[in-house]
């Protein structure tokens, strides 16, 4: 075998070069094409996220306003409760003929400071008393509890008192039930002694049966008209008292 001449060895070095630069400048233009492709890739999706998050912020915008516009009417349309029903009033029996029955410490009823509740102050053994309530609920824990008795003598409401005075933290007479008509016997002559504008209207009652329209059975008359009626019982003693 006849080795190549330096002719025949220049002429394919000649064409190797050739195909080599042919190859460089594709793989120049396909790398160059990429670089392209790849930046118009990133540009498009830098020129798309503005407009999703700006999307997104209207959402979110909407969603807030929807939120606002729903407190709002929660506050302004409150929900309307429901009206409680009247408690049915009591039906007392019918009052006797000559009988005069009295109620509560408000209205307009003549006799309305018949009632225990009715502010008149008057002084009872040293101390002074806004009504005959205050009284007779302080004695209560006058020996048993003094510094209670004292406290409910202090209240500034007297339709609280007898809430105030059942409570069990306090220790009271095993027998003050037995007590009670005296002790409103003695606060209503107080009171009326004191007042003696309000002694008139009781006095101006001549014999009439006096009775404390109410459903305490033991204090008043009772649904049924057969109660003890302490407090009636109290104010006619109190009506024939020698003042």
């Amino acid at each position: 075998m006849s080795l190549p001449t330096i002719a025949e060895l220049s002429a394919t070095v000649g064409l190797l070069t050739t195909q080599v630069s042919e190859l460089t400048v594709r793989l120049n233009a396909a790398m160059s094409s990429l670089v392209t492709a790849s930046t118009a890739s990133t540009a498009s999706a830098v020129a798309a996220a503005p407009k999703k998050q700006r999307k997104s912020k209207k959402a979110a915008a909407a969603t807030t306003e929807s939120a606002s516009n729903s407190s709002a009417a929660t506050t302004t349309e409150p929900a309307t409760k429901a009206k409680k029903a009247p408690k049915p009033k009591p039906e007392f029996v019918a009052a006797e003929a000559g009988t005069i029955r009295f109620g509560s410490a408000s209205g307009k009823s003549p006799y309305i400071s018949f009632s225990p509740l009715y502010k008149a102050d008057f002084t009872l053994d040293g101390k002074t008393y806004a009504t005959v309530e205050h009284y007779v609920q302080s004695q209560k824990y006058a020996t048993t509890d003094p510094e209670y008795s004292e406290q409910l003598r202090l209240t500034e409401k007297p339709a609280t008192l007898r809430l105030l005075a059942s409570t069990k933290k306090h220790p009271a007479p095993a027998d003050w039930e037995s007590q009670l008509h005296n002790m409103y016997t003695a606060g209503s002559i107080a009171k009326f002694a004191a007042h003696p504008a309000l002694r008139e209207v009781l006095q101006s009652t001549g014999a009439a049966k006096l009775e404390n329209e109410s459903t305490d059975a033991i204090l008043g008359i009772g649904v049924d008209g057969c109660g003890s009626n302490i407090l009636g019982a109290a104010l006619m003693v109190s009506r024939h008292h020698t003042y």
